[in-house]
């Protein structure tokens, strides 16, 4: 399922979030996969959507918690 995070703060060099802890069956579905997708919905209502590629993504998650 699609998580929403609003945004907190738009400059022209891009937009940041408030960090929201992603549920423990997302991150568990993340290491198994190999591809995730970015959606961004523009004020015009125009969704764009960014290949993301989980190469790695286990071993991060794995040193965030060190």
């Amino acid at each position: 399922d699609p998580v929403k995070l609003p945004f907190f703060l738009c400059a022209k060099e891009g937009c940041t979030t408030i960090a929201t802890p992603l549920p423990s069956a997302m991150v568990e579905a993340l290491k198994k996969g190999e591809n995730a997708s970015v959606r961004i919905a523009a004020p015009n209502k125009q969704v764009v959507a960014l290949p993301l590629s989980l190469n790695g993504f286990t071993k991060a998650i794995a040193s965030i918690k060190k």
